[in-house]
């Protein structure tokens, strides 16, 4: 029997349990306002490891040590969503105008609201990213006791012994943490020796997202920064470049740009990042077009992928007749060769990023040519270490209307 009215009817049925929750969830809309503990403007991260903070209606309530049935300290609160459905997992931080709070624990499980338990966070742990440079910050709470503090003695140095626990959101960057890497806390060094990765929310996650850092006091080492906390802060400098120099071009043109990275004066292979602004389009491969007209200005960036605090500019003025400009460009770039794995160049001169055919000869000088051979086919070149040494190579490549010189050191193979 086809009873449409009372199919449909039977589609408005609420189990007990769905009644409860939406009647509960009307009540606690209809008094939101009615209290002193939702005043508090607080932002919620989006995701785990996540920049952006969204404003979300919190109500804030002093958390109670079920121990002892004392109110914890103003480090401890529990945080109620609005939204009673909120669902948060363990390690996601809160914004407030003061302060980051990180969630330590939730009443999720068969509880018709959802609320959290946070911990003020009163420290950042910084540190440096050996593939890139970057400077990582996290927001972390270190926990109030610090024991351990008779001397460690070994045959080789007696230092302080002074141990802390960190706790820290488990996000992509601190899961890839190191044992023993050092980290500093208002000028105080310590290492990192052990950390809990094993508590997973639940069965469906497989990565901690709240960890737990165990630290010991360290040693003081020349390379710190001890005013902005940072260890090993000159251990891994990296510097960007762009080749060719191009300072002018004519509207339409197209060109090729590549960058030279280097780690503490050592050039690295890394990937990079090309950016441009309205004047100019560029693709990943560093080839650009000017788009602009006569008297912009096209600006070309490049960083290495994963820091972007440090960039690498190249400027072109738009223009209607273009002025001379040679560049002599070697690529790619390099700074040693080693015995028995030759290194294959390119050397060509560029008039304001136009790569040209011109004829490049080369000399050199610092070195004898029994510890090297240099082969050239036009404009490839091929060198290769007979003996290494202690001094490097000066090669010189010239043209007509420019000149580059460049220092090589010839290593052995191991």
């Amino acid at each position: 029997m086809n009873l449409p009215m009372y199919e449909n009817m039977r589609k408005l049925i609420q189990t007990p349990h769905d009644a409860y929750i939406n009647q509960l969830q009307a009540l606690v809309n209809d008094r939101w306002e009615n209290s002193t503990q939702t005043s508090s403007i607080i932002y919620q991260q989006s995701a785990i490891g996540s920049d952006v903070y969204n404003q979300v209606d919190i109500s804030v309530d002093t958390a109670i040590d079920i121990g002892t049935g004392f109110k914890k300290g103003d480090d401890f609160k529990v945080f109620s969503h609005k939204d009673i459905s909120a669902v948060v997992p363990l390690g996601l931080l809160y914004r407030t105008d003061n302060d980051y709070w990180i969630c330590i624990n939730t009443n999720e499980f068969e509880s018709p609201t959802n609320s959290i338990e946070v911990r003020r966070c009163n420290n950042i742990m910084k540190w440096v990213d050996p593939q890139n440079g970057y400077v990582h910050q996290e927001w972390c709470a270190i926990d109030y006791e610090l024991s351990s503090p008779q001397p460690v003695k070994d045959k080789d140095i007696v230092v302080a012994s002074g141990h802390i626990f960190v706790l820290v959101q488990g996000n992509e960057n601190t899961l890839a943490l190191k044992k023993n890497q050092r980290f500093i806390f208002n000028g105080q060094p310590y290492k990192l020796m052990a950390y809990q990765t094993l508590l997973n929310g639940d069965k469906n996650v497989t990565t901690s997202t709240l960890l737990y850092l165990d630290m010991y006091l360290d040693i003081t080492k020349p390379s710190d920064d001890l005013v902005n906390n940072i260890a090993n802060a000159t251990d891994y400098v990296y510097d960007i470049t762009i080749q060719p120099d191009v300072s002018q071009q004519v509207s339409g043109f197209n060109g090729q740009v590549s960058a030279t990275i280097t780690l503490n004066d050592d050039i690295v292979t890394r990937d990079v990042v090309w950016s441009g602004n309205e004047f100019v389009n560029i693709n990943e491969d560093g080839s650009y077009k000017l788009v602009g007209s006569a008297g912009d200005v096209a600006t070309i960036n490049a960083i290495i992928d994963g820091n972007p605090n440090l960039v690498a500019t190249c400027s072109i003025a738009i223009v209607d007749v273009v002025a001379d400009s040679f560049d002599i460009v070697i690529e790619p770039a390099f700074e040693e060769v080693r015995q028995k794995l030759p290194q294959t160049f390119s050397v060509y001169l560029y008039n304001n990023g136009v790569r040209l055919d011109d004829e490049i000869t080369w000399g050199y000088s610092g070195l004898s040519q029994e510890y090297f051979s240099l082969v050239q086919n036009d404009h490839e070149f091929t060198l290769s270490v007979n003996q290494f040494a202690n001094d490097p190579l000066t090669l010189t490549f010239s043209a007509e209307v420019a000149t580059k010189t460049i220092d090589i050191w010839l290593k052995p193979l191991f």
